[in-house]
């Protein structure tokens, strides 16, 4: 009955209303989320990603609305919400997929991320909820397999299973909590608490990390005395075994010289400091 299609969900579209904007009446009850500006536009690669897209591959119905696109590009906003929007409408008329992925990396450029996601199938619809626990970020939502994959790539995370009526959640470390907030926005872009959460940890104290010099009864080798970080030891196992000890007497980690930029590098990660 129609050759239309909710750009997000791919529902076919049966009512004027959802033709008008490509989105259908379930699916715009999720514009305040994903609509929301959290991540900078980077304007420069939103216009050479247009410059790719197979304008005669096109439907020619969207023609001039990619036009308007390339205009709204070209003379730059503050508020790029009515280009995604244009952007939106022309993948309701599902372009061909090359054209596709094109259209949506001009999404994610302008710093709409979830969004992004979402077209592209990688991002959960479902409310998460964000809170910050102990020193780590939990994350309780409904499942996404993209955004599992994303979680498992930060340092410190780890899943807990759902137990007496609690949810089963994610949590990181607060020190990850730049790599956290980006996988939120992208793959759990219907969240709440994030915010507040991220609020609190930048008014937290963070703590400082002690660096020692190279240890003089042990010629070649770095001596790390810091506050316990869970994350930083993790990080610290990742480097070789034999290159590696902890002394329980000085209660310091002692890491062979050599491996000194990737130790400076582990300590402004999770302290904030340099060697």
């Amino acid at each position: 009955m129609t050759n239309r299609s909710c750009c997000r969900c791919r529902k076919d579209l049966t009512d004027a209303a959802s033709m008008e904007v490509g989105i259908g009446p379930i699916c715009r009850k999720l514009d305040n989320a994903l609509l929301a500006k959290l991540i900078p536009a980077d304007v420069e690669s939103a216009r050479t990603a247009a410059k790719k897209v197979l304008i005669n591959e096109l439907p020619a119905e969207t023609f001039n609305t990619f036009s308007n696109v390339l205009e709204d590009l070209e003379i730059g906003t503050d508020d790029w919400r009515k280009t995604v929007k244009r952007i939106e409408w022309i993948l309701s008329w599902s372009p061909n997929w090359s054209d596709k992925e094109t259209l949506i990396s001009i999404v994610h450029a302008l710093g709409y991320w979830g969004l992004a996601a979402l077209l592209s199938g990688e991002a959960a619809t479902g409310l998460a909820t964000v809170t910050l626990e102990n020193g780590r970020l939990y994350l309780r939502g409904p499942r996404n397999k993209a955004g599992k994959d994303a979680l498992k790539q930060i340092s410190g995370r780890k899943f807990h299973p759902a137990v007496d009526g609690i949810k089963a959640s994610w949590s990181v470390p607060v020190s990850s909590a730049k790599a956290f907030r980006e996988c939120v926005i992208t793959h759990w872009p219907n969240f709440t608490g994030l915010d507040e959460a991220l609020a609190s940890v930048m008014t937290s104290a963070q703590p400082v990390a002690q660096v020692a010099a190279v240890t003089t009864s042990s010629p070649g080798w770095l001596s790390i005395k810091t506050p316990y970080n869970a994350a930083f030891v993790q990080d610290v196992k990742s480097l070789p075994y034999r290159s590696r000890r902890w002394n329980g007497d000085a209660r310091v980690w002692e890491i062979e010289e050599q491996y000194l930029p990737q130790v400076t590098e582990l300590v402004s990660k999770h302290y904030g400091a340099a060697l």
